[in-house]
């Protein structure tokens, strides 16, 4: 980022308070201290100091020593309860030692005998003037920064990996924190907060070094947000922290709405929208793949192809209407999905009709999950007074060596064909 200087420039001048008994010493100091300064009060005693102080915080306090009610020492030390952000000049017309110690364990940035000469006077306040602007300025940047930090919409931390040592307010906020010193009271490491799923970074000691070996699609962290009560995904990335090796940048961008908007163009891709199960185009990805591994691995148990169609369908679209034929689809594809294996694969091949892939099987237990399959649809919706009664034909086809993709679901048709010449509510394996 390239920030105009104009932005962090400050007003030159500062403000001094003055807290003298004699008026007469009080009086001439304030009016030759105007003619270098625009901004200075005036107090007669320590107590009406301190009350001057409480309402302007001026950069420098001049005062003397000893005054009636409450001395200069004892004032100044109030006053650093109040803000300890201030200068201090003590003037005393004693240049005893213990005086001088007191006044150094007190703080005093300045001491200056009576009578003052007004040339020292000046020069010491033009040298702590210095200090004073240049305190201001790196201020200013140091809240340009942090307001600039806290703005932002993203996670900012800076860390090498086993303990944090910055985090922006969006972070806090994020994790149920209000400061960094709130957090190091029970944490030590961001890291803490990372749920340790499949797919994302692990919350471990190296972490962060890590990180940098990592491919970019796979720099995701999964953090629980305690406001809106959900899991979020982070893109993470890391620079290094001024001229520190071991300490990093560490930005954490979120990408939950992009990797929700992904998931559910994937499932747009994969799963049909009316059943909720695998669409013909997928179902042929992963028959494609079937057929590579069990040429790769001849050894492998041959797999089998169920098709299903369900009976006289069109007749409960013309009948009960299109709405309550989709009700059907929906249950048949619960059902059937429910009954199978979890390495089996389900898809709608197109209208009524529904395919499995299923590995690793035999001709045995093939007709056994059909015959299985046909009885659980016939009792489910014999037994559904919602919906209309359902059977459903199955052809069977097993894999052989021989067999293409193209033979292999032609040869479950015929036999799903056979099926229902045969009378429909069947089974038929060729």
């Amino acid at each position: 980022m390239q920030i105009d200087p104009k932005l962090l420039e400050i007003k030159e001048d500062i403000k001094i308070l003055i807290v003298e008994d004699s008026k007469l010493s009080r009086e001439y100091t304030n009016q030759i201290l105007k003619k270098y300064y625009n901004t200075i009060y005036t107090a007669e005693n320590g107590i009406e100091g301190i009350e001057i102080f409480k309402t302007y915080l001026p950069d420098i306090v001049i005062t003397d020593i000893r005054m009636p009610e409450m001395d200069g020492l004892t004032m100044l030390k109030e006053m650093k309860k109040i803000n300890n952000n201030f200068y201090s000049i003590v003037l005393s017309a004693h240049d005893e030692k213990d005086i001088l110690k007191t006044s150094i364990l007190h703080g005093v940035t300045r001491f200056i005998t009576k009578p003052i000469k007004i040339e020292e006077l000046v020069k010491t306040i033009e040298s702590i003037k210095k200090n004073i602007l240049f305190t201001k300025k790196l201020n200013l940047q140091n809240q340009l920064i942090e307001n600039i930090l806290n703005s932002l919409d993203i996670i900012v931390a800076i860390s090498d990996g086993n303990e944090l040592y910055a985090l922006n307010q969006y972070g806090l906020n994020l994790i149920g924190y209000s400061s960094i010193e709130e957090f190091r009271k029970e944490h030590k490491c961001i890291c803490e907060f990372f749920i340790n799923e499949p797919g994302f970074i692990q919350n471990t000691d190296n972490w962060l070094s890590k990180l940098e070996t990592l491919e970019e699609e796979k720099r995701k962290i999964l953090i629980y947000d305690v406001k809106l009560k959900q899991n979020r995904i982070f893109f993470v990335n890391a620079k290094p922290f001024l001229e520190d090796p071991q300490k990093k940048i560490v930005s954490f961008y979120d990408i939950t709405l992009q990797e929700k908007q992904k998931e559910e163009l994937k499932k747009l891709a994969t799963i049909d929208f009316l059943t909720g199960i695998y669409n013909r185009h997928h179902f042929h990805t992963i028959l494609q793949f079937q057929f590579e591994k069990q040429i790769r691995y001849p050894q492998l148990k041959p797999f089998a192809i169920l098709m299903m169609d369900l009976d006289h369908f069109k007749e409960i679209n013309d009948k009960h209407g299109h709405l309550i034929g989709d009700e059907v689809l929906k249950e048949f594809a619960h059902l059937v999905k429910n009954n199978i294996r979890k390495s089996d694969f389900f898809a709608r091949w197109g209208g009524e009709e529904f395919i499995i892939l299923v590995p690793e099987t035999n001709r045995e237990k093939a007709l056994q999950l059909g015959e299985k399959i046909r009885s659980l649809v016939e009792n489910h919706f014999k037994n559904n007074y919602k919906l209309p009664k359902v059977t459903v034909s199955i052809g069977i086809s097993i894999y052989s060596s021989n067999d293409t993709i193209h033979s292999l679901i032609e040869r479950a048709d015929q036999a799903l064909y056979m099926a229902k010449r045969n009378g429909r509510n069947r089974v038929e394996i060729l």
